[in-house]
């Protein structure tokens, strides 16, 4: 019981979201059965750890049925429909901000009833209620086009005689329309953007559709749309990788920064980030760009975002940025202040490689060597990696060539035999361990190896290990002036 679909839902409510459920159980509108009632009222007392010794199906049958030998299809029965509870009391209790659903339910019901006078005040009420919004999003203009369509109908059906009014609430709904396609479909090319830098997955995808969104939305009617604006800036920078999108994208986000949700704003700094990370070797002030991006992070949003945990991933590259500008003490600060909202699995793994981290860049290979040695790697090929090359950057720095060659062998047997790796993401490690190899090979046999020198800096360019560029680029530097 302890691993079931119920508890698991249960564990995640707040004392305030056990007692409300309690009360939604107790509801006879949702629910007849007292014998759910009593379940619910045992299971709030063991909540939220609920112990296996105490939260088994056994002890709670005699709770509930002290004088009837314990049945365990009666017992599954019931935590079944207490689970379908659970699952109605999440869609009930937390309904999505913006969501104006219910409200459309309502006039339906209006219109199918007759009470013309309540849709009016309903559909009234509700535009003036989406109009308000800050952010025109593909949500703004979704419901905007729903509500320029039910009171179209809803004139037609009457007979109104309205029709210069109906043409132009249907073409209001039109717009809406069409501005809702191009707000959902900029964020579908984000994702796939996103996913082919991350996953290195290939999508087949309709370009010229993107292109032509983006020729569109250039024209003046789009202008004064700030999230298309942005949206568009976000995709420039992803498609075309130029400075001046770049610097667009900053202007329109410190612009209009506090219309944007938390999703949104988050994404957009995430982009920016990125670009200075991808441009880092070329443009090194970018650094201290993506550091000042990080600290407007903190400073405006959650590092959470809308998740339990803050992402290893994030926490790893927040401590990274601020080590290329030399932010040591803050780097550790970082760590210290931050590391409780880490997921409790992967928390010391994750601050353990950060303080690693720390170590390598301030050249104490040894010190490093020792942390990353007692990481424990959880079932994840990216965290493995990230771990063992480090580990091998360090040996390389320390020149303990037999630990190297026999970490370098294993990295590339486990490269070459993990069936969970994406081909775009095995041609990846397979490139930093190419370029690993080669620049130890050609360390080893200097002097005789030096002519192989002249084009190490461009095979770093061309297979651009992830994350590790800029050191090769010095260790490639350091051996040319060997």
């Amino acid at each position: 019981m302890e691993n079931s679909l119920l508890i698991m839902v249960l564990r995640t409510f707040s004392a305030k979201e056990m007692k409300q459920f309690t009360e939604f159980v107790d509801s006879p509108y949702f629910n007849k059965n007292k014998h759910l009632k009593a379940l619910t009222t045992q299971l709030a007392k063991l909540h939220p750890n609920f112990s296996p010794s105490k939260a088994n199906k056994e002890k709670l049958f005699t709770k509930l049925f002290p004088k009837t030998a314990f049945r365990n299809s009666t017992m599954l029965n019931l935590l079944s429909d207490l689970y379908l509870l659970a699952q109605k009391f999440l869609v009930c209790n937390k309904p999505k901000e913006g969501d104006i659903t219910e409200q459309l339910w309502l006039m339906d019901e209006f219109y199918e009833r007759g009470l013309d006078k309540h849709f009016k005040k309903t559909w009234e009420e509700t535009q003036t209620k989406v109009a308000k919004s800050h952010l025109k999003d593909h949500d703004y203009y979704r419901n905007m086009a729903f509500l320029k369509q039910g009171y179209s109908i809803f004139q037609h059906d009457k007979k109104t005689n309205e029709y210069i009014q109906i043409a132009a609430n249907r073409q209001e709904r039109n717009e809406f329309v069409v501005r809702a396609a191009i707000c959902w479909l900029f964020d579908v090319y984000g994702e796939v953007f996103n996913m082919e830098r991350h996953v290195a997955i290939d999508f087949p995808f309709t370009f010229p559709l993107l292109e032509a969104m983006l020729e569109e939305t250039q024209k003046e009617a789009y202008q004064s749309d700030s999230y298309l604006q942005i949206s568009r800036a976000a995709l420039l920078i992803e498609k075309n990788n130029e400075l001046a999108d770049f610097e667009r994208l900053e202007a329109l986000y410190e612009q209009h920064w506090r219309e944007l949700d938390e999703r949104m704003g988050h994404n957009v700094l995430v982009c920016l980030r990125n670009f200075c990370f991808a441009h880092r070797n070329v443009m090194p002030e970018l650094n201290k760009k993506r550091f000042e991006l990080n600290l407007k992070s903190l400073e405006r949003y959650s590092l959470k975002g809308h998740y339990s945990y803050i992402n290893d991933a994030v926490f790893i590259n927040f401590v990274k940025a601020a080590m290329d500008v030399k932010e040591f003490e803050w780097a550790e600060n970082f760590v210290n202040k931050y590391s409780e909202l880490l997921h409790p699995d992967r928390k010391n793994g994750v601050t353990d490689y950060c303080r690693a981290s720390i170590l390598f860049y301030q050249q104490r290979f040894e010190e490093a060597v020792t942390i990353l040695a007692a990481i424990e790697p959880y079932n994840d090929h990216t965290w493995y990696f990230n771990i063992k090359e480090m580990l091998l950057c360090c040996y390389y720095e320390l020149k303990w060539d037999e630990m190297f060659i026999a970490l370098l062998d294993s990295y590339k047997h486990t490269v070459k035999n993990r069936t969970d790796i994406a081909e775009g993401v095995r041609k990846q490690l397979q490139n930093y361990a190419w370029l690993i190899g080669r620049i130890f090979k050609i360390r080893t046999q200097l002097p005789k190896s030096a002519h192989k020198l002249s084009d190490l800096n461009e095979q770093i360019s061309t297979r651009q290990p992830n994350g590790w560029s800029e050191w090769f680029s010095r260790k490639a530097s350091a051996l040319t002036m060997a």
